[in-house]
Protein backbone atom coordinates (compact mmCIF):
# COMPACT_ATOMS: atom_id res chain seq x y z
CA UNK A 1 0.00 0.00 0.00
CA UNK A 2 1.61 3.40 -0.95
CA UNK A 3 0.31 6.42 -0.77
CA UNK A 4 -0.72 8.17 -4.12
CA UNK A 5 0.45 11.28 -4.62
CA UNK A 6 -2.42 14.03 -6.06
CA UNK A 7 -0.68 16.87 -7.68
CA UNK A 8 -1.98 20.15 -6.56
CA UNK A 9 -4.04 22.72 -8.78
CA UNK A 10 -2.13 26.00 -9.34
CA UNK A 11 -5.21 27.93 -7.47
CA UNK A 12 -4.34 25.41 -4.43
CA UNK A 13 -0.85 26.42 -4.48
CA UNK A 14 -1.34 29.73 -4.73
CA UNK A 15 -3.02 29.60 -1.92
CA UNK A 16 -1.22 27.69 0.38
CA UNK A 17 1.24 30.33 -0.68
CA UNK A 18 -0.44 33.62 0.33
CA UNK A 19 -1.34 31.43 3.98
CA UNK A 20 2.23 31.20 4.27
CA UNK A 21 3.08 34.58 3.59
CA UNK A 22 0.61 35.95 5.87
CA UNK A 23 2.12 33.56 8.60
CA UNK A 24 5.22 35.11 8.13
CA UNK A 25 3.89 38.41 7.74
CA UNK A 26 2.32 37.79 11.11
CA UNK A 27 5.14 36.57 12.30
CA UNK A 28 7.43 39.19 11.64
CA UNK A 29 4.68 41.70 13.28
CA UNK A 30 4.53 39.49 16.26
CA UNK A 31 8.06 39.49 16.76
CA UNK A 32 8.52 43.12 16.33
CA UNK A 33 6.40 43.64 19.24
CA UNK A 34 7.77 41.26 21.33
CA UNK A 35 11.25 43.31 20.48
CA UNK A 36 9.79 46.45 20.58
CA UNK A 37 8.25 45.31 24.19
CA UNK A 38 11.82 43.89 25.10
CA UNK A 39 13.35 47.17 24.30
CA UNK A 40 11.02 49.27 26.63
CA UNK A 41 11.16 46.34 29.53
CA UNK A 42 15.18 46.94 28.97
CA UNK A 43 14.91 50.22 28.89
CA UNK A 44 12.77 50.50 32.17
CA UNK A 45 15.16 47.77 33.78
CA UNK A 46 18.52 49.96 32.77
CA UNK A 47 16.74 53.35 33.98
CA UNK A 48 15.99 51.98 37.22
CA UNK A 49 19.51 50.39 37.65
CA UNK A 50 21.25 53.54 36.96
CA UNK A 51 18.60 55.49 39.48
CA UNK A 52 19.00 52.38 42.07
CA UNK A 53 22.94 52.29 41.40
CA UNK A 54 23.04 56.13 41.83
CA UNK A 55 20.91 56.18 44.84
CA UNK A 56 23.43 53.83 46.32
CA UNK A 57 26.74 55.89 45.41
CA UNK A 58 25.15 58.61 47.84
CA UNK A 59 24.29 56.24 50.53
CA UNK A 60 27.30 55.26 50.38
CA UNK A 61 29.35 58.09 50.43
CA UNK A 62 27.05 59.73 53.11
CA UNK A 63 27.60 56.80 54.81
CA UNK A 64 31.05 56.90 53.97
CA UNK A 65 31.04 61.11 55.44
CA UNK A 66 29.42 59.44 58.43
CA UNK A 67 31.58 56.90 59.28
CA UNK A 68 34.88 59.60 58.45
CA UNK A 69 33.26 61.63 61.25
CA UNK A 70 32.68 59.02 63.82
CA UNK A 71 36.02 57.52 63.21
CA UNK A 72 37.49 61.50 63.77
CA UNK A 73 35.48 61.81 66.68
CA UNK A 74 36.71 58.70 68.33
CA UNK A 75 40.17 59.93 67.59
CA UNK A 76 39.96 63.11 69.15
CA UNK A 77 38.37 61.30 71.92
CA UNK A 78 41.38 59.35 72.59
CA UNK A 79 44.05 61.79 72.24
CA UNK A 80 42.24 63.90 74.87
CA UNK A 81 41.79 60.56 77.08
CA UNK A 82 45.61 60.01 76.34
CA UNK A 83 46.41 63.51 77.33
CA UNK A 84 44.29 63.32 80.31
CA UNK A 85 46.16 60.18 81.37
CA UNK A 86 49.63 61.25 80.64
CA UNK A 87 48.73 64.23 83.04
CA UNK A 88 47.31 61.92 85.48
CA UNK A 89 50.03 59.33 85.47
CA UNK A 90 53.16 61.76 85.48
CA UNK A 91 55.14 60.82 87.68
CA UNK A 92 58.10 62.84 89.31
CA UNK A 93 61.19 62.20 91.24
CA UNK A 94 62.20 63.74 94.32
CA UNK A 95 64.41 66.19 92.83
CA UNK A 96 62.01 66.98 90.06
CA UNK A 97 58.78 67.62 92.63
CA UNK A 98 61.35 69.95 95.01
CA UNK A 99 62.66 71.75 91.77
CA UNK A 100 59.00 72.37 90.24
CA UNK A 101 56.86 73.22 93.23
CA UNK A 102 59.40 74.92 95.22
CA UNK A 103 59.90 73.14 98.23
CA UNK A 104 62.09 71.17 100.28
CA UNK A 105 62.98 67.90 100.51
CA UNK A 106 61.70 67.41 104.07
CA UNK A 107 58.42 68.60 103.13
CA UNK A 108 58.24 66.20 100.79
CA UNK A 109 59.48 63.62 102.99
CA UNK A 110 57.22 64.73 106.01
CA UNK A 111 54.01 64.45 103.70
CA UNK A 112 54.91 61.07 102.60
CA UNK A 113 56.18 60.10 106.20
CA UNK A 114 52.48 61.14 107.21
CA UNK A 115 50.48 59.64 104.43
CA UNK A 116 49.47 62.99 102.78
CA UNK A 117 50.81 62.42 99.52
CA UNK A 118 50.62 59.30 97.53
CA UNK A 119 54.02 58.13 96.05
CA UNK A 120 54.87 55.05 94.57
CA UNK A 121 58.28 53.22 95.12
CA UNK A 122 60.73 51.47 92.38
CA UNK A 123 63.49 49.61 93.74
CA UNK A 124 65.27 52.28 95.47
CA UNK A 125 63.66 55.25 94.05
CA UNK A 126 60.75 57.38 95.12
CA UNK A 127 58.24 59.16 92.52
CA UNK A 128 55.05 60.93 93.11
CA UNK A 129 52.02 61.86 90.89
CA UNK A 130 52.47 65.43 89.40
CA UNK A 131 48.61 65.37 89.71
CA UNK A 132 48.71 64.48 93.41
CA UNK A 133 51.70 67.29 94.52
CA UNK A 134 49.67 69.68 92.89
CA UNK A 135 46.64 68.60 94.99
CA UNK A 136 48.53 68.62 98.79
CA UNK A 137 50.04 71.63 97.58
CA UNK A 138 46.37 73.55 96.77
CA UNK A 139 45.24 71.64 100.28
CA UNK A 140 48.52 73.98 102.03
CA UNK A 141 47.70 77.17 100.70
CA UNK A 142 43.97 76.56 101.56
CA UNK A 143 44.93 75.67 104.79
CA UNK A 144 47.39 78.45 105.05
CA UNK A 145 45.02 80.96 104.27
CA UNK A 146 42.39 80.19 106.56
CA UNK A 147 44.75 79.62 109.16
CA UNK A 148 45.42 83.85 108.35
CA UNK A 149 42.03 85.09 108.45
Amino acid sequence: MGMVFIPKTLDEVLIDEINYLEKISEFKRINSLIENQYQEVNEKYISKLVTGVSELLVKSEEMSISAKTKIEDKIKNQENTTEEKKEEIELLTIKEVCEQFKISRTTLSNWRKKGLIEYIKIGRNIYFKKSAIMNMIEKSKRLNNRNKK
